[in-house]
């Protein structure tokens, strides 16, 4: 507790916006497969889009990691939210295969969106874990981590119910298999804006972009290369199932 109270305040919003993306992410991860099937596409265009969710969400990462040190975190942190807007509005009101790739690739809405940092990470997490970082103190940066870690599998896992409402909606309401998920990404639109107040709340020293550095060393890159190498054995996995798994 006493971590927690002596915790800078921006640390604390970032939590909160952990918490929420998490929340979101994790029941769209769920029915985002169903949905689909529930418009009609076939198990293989199912893949072919999740496997574009995919390539986009690991382009959009280094992208928007790249970016957010040059325009500053905060900023990109808002555009990210308005992004995941725009996407949740586009899945609400368009069905067609070309939308549907829009959606999942502006923002990986959907699919996809675990990869790069678990229960609502994809694109968000080097960017706010960068923010986070420099909200701590280096002797507490490892609990903060952890904690800011849990609070998104908590909220995850809360999420992750959520994804019973489409179901409820046609067993009690009569709503039809496809409308009866529309709601979800209308929840998520709700999320989003209030992720924008939260990141707006949030202070940041005027950005500058930050002069070329020195190459690694070789060591700090052997220790990089072991990391990397784990998460494309960790993330070819959870593609292979993944969001999949419900369908």
């Amino acid at each position: 507790m006493g971590l927690l109270r002596n915790l800078h305040r921006d640390a604390k919003l970032l939590m909160v916006s952990r918490g929420i993306r998490a929340f979101a992410f994790s029941y769209l991860n769920v029915v985002f497969a169903i949905y689909l099937d529930r418009l009609g596409y076939t198990p293989v265009m199912i893949g072919v889009i999740f496997t574009v969710a995919y390539l986009s969400g690991a382009v959009l990462t280094a992208l928007w990691g790249y970016l957010s040190d040059r325009v500053g975190r905060r900023k990109i942190l808002m555009l990210l939210a308005i992004l995941t807007i725009l996407s949740n509005l586009i899945l609400i009101y368009f069905s067609s295969l070309f939308f549907i790739l829009a959606a999942v690739i502006v923002a990986n809405v959907g699919a996809g969106g675990s990869g790069g940092g678990g229960s609502g990470g994809g694109p968000f997490n080097p960017v706010e874990e960068a923010l986070l970082a420099e909200k701590c103190q280096p002797e507490n940066r490892n609990q903060i981590f952890a904690v800011n870690s849990c609070v998104g599998s908590i909220m995850g896992s809360l999420g992750a119910l959520a994804s019973g409402l489409p179901q409820f909606l046609q067993e009690t309401k009569g709503w039809s298999a496809v409308d009866s998920y529309k709601p979800l990404f209308g929840l998520t639109i709700l999320f989003s804006v209030a992720l924008l107040f939260v990141y707006r709340a949030i202070g940041e020293e005027e950005h500058q972009p930050r002069p070329a550095e020195k190459k690694m060393s070789k060591s700090t890159g052997v220790f990089v290369t072991k990391m990397s190498l784990l998460a494309i054995v960790d993330n070819f996995g959870a593609g292979m199932a993944g969001s999949l798994v419900a369908y």
